[in-house]
Protein backbone atom coordinates (compact mmCIF):
# COMPACT_ATOMS: atom_id res chain seq x y z
CA UNK A 1 0.00 0.00 0.00
CA UNK A 2 1.26 3.61 -0.69
CA UNK A 3 1.81 6.37 2.16
CA UNK A 4 -0.31 9.03 2.54
CA UNK A 5 0.02 12.26 0.20
CA UNK A 6 -1.06 15.91 0.88
CA UNK A 7 -1.60 17.54 -1.83
CA UNK A 8 -2.07 21.36 -2.29
CA UNK A 9 -3.75 22.72 -4.86
CA UNK A 10 -7.28 25.50 -5.98
CA UNK A 11 -9.27 23.45 -4.48
CA UNK A 12 -7.04 23.26 -1.04
CA UNK A 13 -5.62 21.25 1.07
CA UNK A 14 -6.16 17.62 1.39
CA UNK A 15 -5.28 14.50 2.17
CA UNK A 16 -4.99 10.94 0.08
CA UNK A 17 -3.96 7.99 1.84
CA UNK A 18 -4.24 3.99 1.08
CA UNK A 19 -2.10 3.21 3.81
CA UNK A 20 -2.52 1.28 7.23
CA UNK A 21 -6.55 2.06 6.88
CA UNK A 22 -6.45 1.06 3.67
CA UNK A 23 -7.92 2.96 0.60
CA UNK A 24 -9.36 6.19 1.78
CA UNK A 25 -9.76 9.94 0.96
CA UNK A 26 -9.72 12.37 3.69
CA UNK A 27 -10.21 15.94 2.26
CA UNK A 28 -12.80 18.64 1.96
CA UNK A 29 -15.29 16.13 1.28
CA UNK A 30 -14.37 15.15 4.74
CA UNK A 31 -15.58 17.85 6.10
CA UNK A 32 -18.89 18.43 4.19
CA UNK A 33 -19.81 14.99 5.24
CA UNK A 34 -19.26 15.23 8.93
CA UNK A 35 -17.44 13.00 10.48
CA UNK A 36 -20.04 10.35 11.60
CA UNK A 37 -20.69 10.14 8.04
CA UNK A 38 -17.10 9.57 6.72
CA UNK A 39 -17.30 7.03 9.38
CA UNK A 40 -20.00 5.31 8.43
CA UNK A 41 -18.82 4.88 4.79
CA UNK A 42 -15.92 3.84 5.40
CA UNK A 43 -16.81 1.77 8.13
CA UNK A 44 -19.04 -0.75 5.80
CA UNK A 45 -17.10 -0.42 2.15
CA UNK A 46 -13.30 -0.15 1.60
CA UNK A 47 -12.29 -0.23 -2.25
CA UNK A 48 -9.06 -1.61 -2.74
CA UNK A 49 -8.83 -0.62 -6.68
CA UNK A 50 -11.29 -4.11 -7.70
CA UNK A 51 -14.49 -2.18 -7.25
CA UNK A 52 -15.61 -4.54 -4.70
CA UNK A 53 -16.44 -3.79 -1.11
CA UNK A 54 -15.17 -5.25 1.66
CA UNK A 55 -16.24 -5.74 5.02
CA UNK A 56 -13.63 -5.57 8.34
CA UNK A 57 -13.65 -6.95 12.00
CA UNK A 58 -15.60 -4.11 14.45
CA UNK A 59 -11.61 -3.71 15.70
CA UNK A 60 -10.80 -2.52 12.58
CA UNK A 61 -13.96 -0.46 11.78
CA UNK A 62 -13.15 1.12 15.47
CA UNK A 63 -9.40 2.21 13.73
CA UNK A 64 -11.49 3.71 10.65
CA UNK A 65 -13.12 5.61 12.70
CA UNK A 66 -11.20 7.11 14.77
CA UNK A 67 -8.77 7.90 11.62
CA UNK A 68 -11.18 9.88 10.25
CA UNK A 69 -12.29 11.96 12.85
CA UNK A 70 -8.80 12.91 13.74
CA UNK A 71 -8.28 13.58 10.40
CA UNK A 72 -11.61 15.33 9.64
CA UNK A 73 -10.71 17.84 11.73
CA UNK A 74 -7.39 19.17 10.82
CA UNK A 75 -6.80 18.63 6.92
CA UNK A 76 -9.37 20.44 5.32
CA UNK A 77 -8.64 24.37 4.24
CA UNK A 78 -11.28 26.04 3.61
CA UNK A 79 -10.34 29.39 2.61
CA UNK A 80 -7.81 31.59 0.30
CA UNK A 81 -7.69 34.25 3.21
CA UNK A 82 -7.95 34.29 6.21
CA UNK A 83 -10.68 35.23 8.07
CA UNK A 84 -8.74 37.48 11.48
CA UNK A 85 -5.84 39.69 10.61
CA UNK A 86 -5.64 41.15 13.74
CA UNK A 87 -6.69 40.87 17.85
CA UNK A 88 -5.06 38.27 18.32
CA UNK A 89 -4.84 36.70 21.95
CA UNK A 90 -1.45 35.75 23.50
CA UNK A 91 -0.30 32.03 22.76
CA UNK A 92 -0.97 29.90 25.78
CA UNK A 93 2.13 28.02 26.10
CA UNK A 94 0.33 25.38 27.72
CA UNK A 95 -0.68 23.95 24.19
CA UNK A 96 2.91 23.12 23.51
CA UNK A 97 3.85 19.59 23.59
CA UNK A 98 2.77 16.29 21.24
CA UNK A 99 -0.76 15.48 21.46
CA UNK A 100 -2.25 11.88 20.64
CA UNK A 101 -5.55 11.16 19.18
CA UNK A 102 -7.28 9.05 21.89
CA UNK A 103 -7.39 5.36 20.78
CA UNK A 104 -4.93 2.31 21.43
CA UNK A 105 -1.58 3.03 22.74
CA UNK A 106 -0.14 -0.27 22.55
CA UNK A 107 1.56 0.35 19.44
CA UNK A 108 2.36 3.81 18.99
CA UNK A 109 2.26 3.16 15.15
CA UNK A 110 -0.94 3.28 15.30
CA UNK A 111 -1.53 6.86 17.00
CA UNK A 112 -2.45 9.96 15.12
CA UNK A 113 0.26 12.56 16.75
CA UNK A 114 -0.45 16.42 16.36
CA UNK A 115 2.63 18.76 17.47
CA UNK A 116 2.13 22.39 18.89
CA UNK A 117 5.55 24.61 19.35
CA UNK A 118 4.28 27.70 20.37
CA UNK A 119 6.48 30.10 17.90
CA UNK A 120 6.53 33.53 19.63
CA UNK A 121 3.78 35.26 21.47
CA UNK A 122 0.71 35.13 19.05
CA UNK A 123 1.80 31.95 16.84
CA UNK A 124 2.14 28.50 17.21
CA UNK A 125 3.65 26.03 14.45
CA UNK A 126 1.48 23.16 14.27
CA UNK A 127 2.68 19.54 12.59
CA UNK A 128 -0.12 17.02 11.92
CA UNK A 129 0.00 13.75 11.52
CA UNK A 130 2.98 14.42 12.83
CA UNK A 131 4.22 10.21 12.22
CA UNK A 132 3.87 10.70 8.66
CA UNK A 133 6.06 12.10 6.53
CA UNK A 134 3.52 13.99 4.61
CA UNK A 135 2.09 15.53 7.48
CA UNK A 136 1.14 19.73 7.19
CA UNK A 137 3.04 22.13 8.57
CA UNK A 138 0.40 24.76 9.99
CA UNK A 139 0.94 28.04 11.38
CA UNK A 140 -1.50 29.18 14.20
CA UNK A 141 -2.70 32.11 15.64
CA UNK A 142 -5.35 31.79 18.56
CA UNK A 143 -8.67 34.43 18.72
CA UNK A 144 -10.86 34.33 21.57
CA UNK A 145 -14.74 34.83 20.24
CA UNK A 146 -17.85 34.78 23.04
CA UNK A 147 -15.20 33.63 25.39
CA UNK A 148 -14.21 30.77 23.37
CA UNK A 149 -10.49 29.75 21.86
CA UNK A 150 -10.16 29.32 17.68
CA UNK A 151 -7.12 28.99 15.99
CA UNK A 152 -6.66 30.14 12.72
CA UNK A 153 -4.64 27.82 10.68
CA UNK A 154 -2.85 28.35 7.69
CA UNK A 155 -1.49 25.63 5.93
CA UNK A 156 2.79 26.46 5.75
CA UNK A 157 4.25 23.19 3.68
CA UNK A 158 4.48 19.58 3.59
CA UNK A 159 7.76 17.51 2.54
CA UNK A 160 6.44 16.21 -0.73
CA UNK A 161 4.87 18.98 -1.76
CA UNK A 162 6.57 22.08 -0.53
CA UNK A 163 4.85 25.39 -0.20
CA UNK A 164 0.91 25.45 -1.23
CA UNK A 165 0.24 27.50 -4.72
CA UNK A 166 -0.84 31.36 -4.26
CA UNK A 167 -4.54 30.91 -4.73
CA UNK A 168 -5.04 27.62 -2.72
CA UNK A 169 -7.10 27.32 0.19
CA UNK A 170 -4.91 27.51 3.00
CA UNK A 171 -6.78 28.56 5.59
CA UNK A 172 -9.78 27.17 7.96
CA UNK A 173 -10.26 27.70 11.65
CA UNK A 174 -10.51 25.01 14.34
CA UNK A 175 -12.57 25.16 17.82
CA UNK A 176 -10.47 24.55 20.86
CA UNK A 177 -11.53 23.71 24.15
CA UNK A 178 -9.26 22.01 27.12
CA UNK A 179 -10.62 19.41 29.15
CA UNK A 180 -9.99 17.65 32.57
CA UNK A 181 -7.48 20.32 33.80
CA UNK A 182 -5.34 21.02 29.71
CA UNK A 183 -4.30 17.12 29.77
CA UNK A 184 -7.13 16.89 26.87
CA UNK A 185 -8.17 18.40 23.75
CA UNK A 186 -11.49 18.74 22.50
CA UNK A 187 -11.21 20.26 18.89
CA UNK A 188 -13.80 20.68 16.31
CA UNK A 189 -13.06 21.84 12.70
CA UNK A 190 -14.76 24.57 10.55
CA UNK A 191 -17.41 22.94 8.11
CA UNK A 192 -17.56 23.88 4.79
CA UNK A 193 -21.44 24.77 5.04
CA UNK A 194 -20.25 27.21 7.22
CA UNK A 195 -18.61 29.30 4.84
CA UNK A 196 -20.46 28.07 1.73
CA UNK A 197 -21.50 31.63 -0.17
CA UNK A 198 -19.97 33.79 2.55
CA UNK A 199 -17.68 36.44 2.29
CA UNK A 200 -14.85 36.12 5.05
CA UNK A 201 -16.80 39.20 6.48
CA UNK A 202 -19.94 37.92 6.41
CA UNK A 203 -18.99 34.65 7.92
CA UNK A 204 -16.79 36.45 10.47
CA UNK A 205 -19.66 38.74 11.22
CA UNK A 206 -21.80 34.92 11.91
CA UNK A 207 -19.01 33.77 13.86
CA UNK A 208 -19.13 36.61 16.60
CA UNK A 209 -23.02 37.02 16.27
CA UNK A 210 -23.97 35.53 19.98
CA UNK A 211 -26.90 34.24 18.89
CA UNK A 212 -24.98 31.78 16.41
CA UNK A 213 -24.65 28.21 17.19
CA UNK A 214 -21.37 27.31 16.63
CA UNK A 215 -22.33 23.52 16.48
CA UNK A 216 -23.82 24.39 12.89
CA UNK A 217 -20.42 25.86 12.25
CA UNK A 218 -17.96 23.65 13.39
CA UNK A 219 -18.53 19.68 12.97
CA UNK A 220 -17.85 16.94 15.44
CA UNK A 221 -15.24 16.69 18.44
CA UNK A 222 -12.03 15.01 17.76
CA UNK A 223 -10.55 13.91 21.29
CA UNK A 224 -6.53 14.50 22.15
CA UNK A 225 -4.92 13.83 25.30
CA UNK A 226 -1.22 15.22 26.12
CA UNK A 227 1.63 12.56 25.16
CA UNK A 228 4.50 14.61 26.13
CA UNK A 229 5.02 17.85 27.62
CA UNK A 230 6.16 20.95 26.03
Amino acid sequence: MSPARVSFGKSGVGVKSSSRAGSRQLSRAGTIAGSATCAAVIGFCIVYGTGQPHIFPMKILTRLVLLVVLACSFTACLLKEPVFTEGFAKADSTLGGVWAGDGDESDPRKLELALCAPLDDTRYVIHYPAMDKDGIYYEARPVVIRDRTVLQLRALATLNDGIPKADAERYTLIWIEKVDGGKKLRVRALTEAAVKNKTVAEFRKTLETESTDWGKLFGEPANFHRLKDR
